[in-house]
């Protein structure tokens, strides 16, 4: 199957305006996530999907391929149908905008055992560990349950399973739930029929578009890494990410 990897970016960010040309140890971001999808042994094609020209200037002057999007898409998964409608690959991967150091290897592990073992699913999705009590009860921090058979069962902010016997203290806490990373693989046929899909409650709720795909009967398959670099969401990571970047 041929896997085309979008990469939504958007410049009016309510948190960080103009994110994705912020410049990280001299290089824009958008294009630090370009350079790594680049290197990913079972992408076949790659292109950012953007609304501002900007972001398209920077990208196709870099020699990366872009799409020019609707302004008003109310969500990434809406503008990622968009560019997928003019193109056939069967399966599309949805690396953020945000996550200049995403980690190859991990993108092609979550393409090949989907391939080996998911392909009952629609789409798939990476998980890592949850390393500390902090993490659990930080609330952007997605957290996921998922099936002996690496399916999801439920994604939430919240903390979840709660242990009934000793609570935070209960030492199988951390080894039951994972963290979310938000990268996703779709089956083309499914991300086109996606925003047909009736906002589930749960999604509304949580404000997690994944919980929709659950709500309305679909798996998720999951693949656990052992860990992922920073995303910028704000100001504040991109001096966490200058920092990471001189230790890695």
């Amino acid at each position: 199957m041929r896997v085309l990897a979008v990469i939504p970016a958007r410049f009016g960010s309510t948190r960080f305006t103009g994110k994705p040309l912020i410049k990280i140890s001299g290089r824009e971001m958008i294009l630090r996530v370009c350079d790594q999808v680049k290197q990913c042994q079972s992408v076949h094609d790659s292109v950012v999907a953007t609304d501002d020209q900007r972001i398209f200037d920077c990208v196709t002057q870099a020699g990366y391929v872009a799409m020019m999007t609707r302004s008003d898409h109310e969500t990434g998964t809406d503008r990622l149908v968009e560019v997928v409608r003019a193109r056939n690959e069967e399966l599309i991967l949805n690396v953020q905008g945000d996550e200049p150091f995403c980690d190859p290897s991990h993108l092609d592990l979550l393409v090949n055992r989907y391939l080996k073992s998911g392909q009952d699913c629609v789409m798939a999705t990476l998980n890592k560990p949850v390393l500390s009590v902090e993490e659990m009860q930080n609330p952007n921090v997605v957290k996921s349950l998922v099936n002996q058979k690496d399916r999801a069962l439920y994604f939430s902010r919240a903390c979840v399973p709660w242990p009934r016997d000793g609570g935070i203290e209960n030492p199988d806490w951390l080894n039951i739930c994972q963290a979310h990373i938000g990268v996703y693989l779709y089956q083309r046929e499914f991300l086109l029929n996606f925003a047909s899909l009736p906002k589930s409650s749960l999604e509304v709720f949580e404000k997690l578009e994944q919980l929709r795909v659950l709500d309305a009967g679909y798996q998720i398959y999951c693949v656990k890494v052992d860990k992922s670099a920073p995303g910028i969401d704000t100001p504040e990571d991109l001096i966490r990410a200058e920092n990471w970047l001189k230790r890695a």
